[in-house]
């Protein structure tokens, strides 16, 4: 039972129990279209039953499936892994570090900084970039003496705090931080920078000077040109203030869970309302499962009401082709079309289309209507009165 149960394994099962129900289907209530939920409150905790509770269940014998969540069909494949993967190491940790340095990876990779200030911050941390020392204890024949500064050997700490180049850029910096320092890497100061500075998106200005004090000292080294360090440090802000109001832009706004309108109009053969349902619920689902739910809801209505030939439409082609059997998921959304497909077989005959959102305009509006329902509504022989001219003009249409 474990396997299958939110959260992991369930603690308060008593062995009696695990011993003789271990398997989704022993606890099914009666019925079979859900769970039994009297047994189950008696024997675990309220907050174990609600989130069993919370799963819903195939209306339908289906054999189990495994299901890979990071990809759209459910289906493994080796990219996604190795994007979860890249996705891990940037949001967690760097390449090849120990514990003790997670906190400054993880800061690093988070930062809300251009990628290419993340991997220059991410070289110097490593003590990677090509400083006249780094050079010289690799055999090349350099002066490993600071080329700006001429006081100390260029070393990637010096480069990047002690050089008095950067220190005034240091200065000039938001930060108003006197980076000299002892003897120690950019990494240990990185973690002291962590534990004493504060200041909301510091760590983030902190990679900005370092990138600028690295650019500066490349472009003196290379074209023997210099840039004011006010320019530099209005510059290196407008660059971070520029990506930030992007990175703002174009995230979505935080929003509560998705409600779901739920509706579905019957029409006999020259387009008049034969009936109408609908209803709202507070899911975060996708497009294509929020249509598979419309569809279903849809379904049993009509069944109930005594319909036994349709053709459904569907404005969702991915859910069309699903429902037409032409391409099949390892996904939740797959449940829920196979239990349409299943009601399907009641009817005498049901099929499944897809329609373009412009000329299904009438059940995307009853949608749209159900979404201030508070209850499940249905109309026979009639449609809401904000449905009724789309239902006619169709009808004119179709004449």
């Amino acid at each position: 039972m474990g396997e299958w149960t939110p959260g992991g394994r369930i603690l308060s099962l008593p062995p009696s129990v695990e011993a003789s129900k271990t398997t989704v289907r022993e606890w099914r209530n009666e019925e079979g279209n859900g769970w039994a939920l009297d047994e189950l409150s008696t024997i675990l905790t309220p907050n174990e039953t609600e989130a069993i509770k919370a799963m819903k269940l195939a209306e339908s014998e289906q054999e189990d499936l495994l299901s890979w969540p990071h990809t759209r069909n459910g289906v493994f494949s080796v990219r996604s892994a190795y994007h979860l993967e890249v996705q891990r190491k940037n949001g967690n940790v760097g390449p090849s570090v120990g514990d003790h340095n997670l906190d400054v990876w993880r800061k690093t990779w988070k930062a809300l900084t251009p990628s290419r200030v993340k991997v220059t911050m991410w070289r110097a941390l490593k003590n990677g970039l090509p400083t006249m020392n780094v050079l010289a204890r690799r055999g090349l024949n350099v002066d490993c003496i600071c080329p700006r500064c001429g006081e100390a050997p260029e070393t990637v700490t010096h480069m990047a705090l002690q050089c008095k180049e950067a220190r005034l850029l240091w200065k000039l910096s938001p930060l108003r931080l006197d980076s000299q320092v002892a003897n120690c890497s950019l990494m240990e100061w990185g973690e002291e920078f962590g534990k004493k500075c504060k200041m909301k998106g510091a760590w983030e200005l902190a990679m900005m000077v370092v990138w600028q004090s690295w650019r500066a000292r490349n472009l003196w080294v290379f074209e023997r040109k210099t840039v004011d360090p006010v320019v530099q440090c209005a510059k290196m802000l407008g660059i971070l203030g520029e990506y930030e109001a992007a990175c703002t832009r174009d995230q979505p706004p935080s929003e509560p869970p998705t409600q779901v309108g739920l509706g579905m109009l019957v029409r006999d053969h020259v387009g008049d309302a034969l009936m109408s349902a609908g209803e709202s619920g507070c899911e975060n689902l996708t497009v294509k499962h929020a249509e598979a739910k419309a569809v279903m809801f849809g379904l049993r209505y009509a069944f109930d009401a005594g319909c036994r030939a349709l053709e459904v439409e569907t404005d969702c082609q991915a859910l069309a082709t699903l429902l037409q059997a032409k391409s099949r998921e390892i996904s939740a959304t797959q449940v829920l079309v196979n239990d349409i497909l299943n009601l399907a077989k009641q009817f005498t005959y049901c099929s499944f289309g897809f329609n373009r959102r412009s000329c299904n305009s009438v059940a995307h509006s009853m949608a749209q209507a159900a979404l201030h329902f508070e209850e499940t509504l249905v109309w026979m022989e009639d449609c809401p009165p904000v449905v009724t001219p789309l239902v006619l003009a169709d009808k004119i249409l179709c004449e």
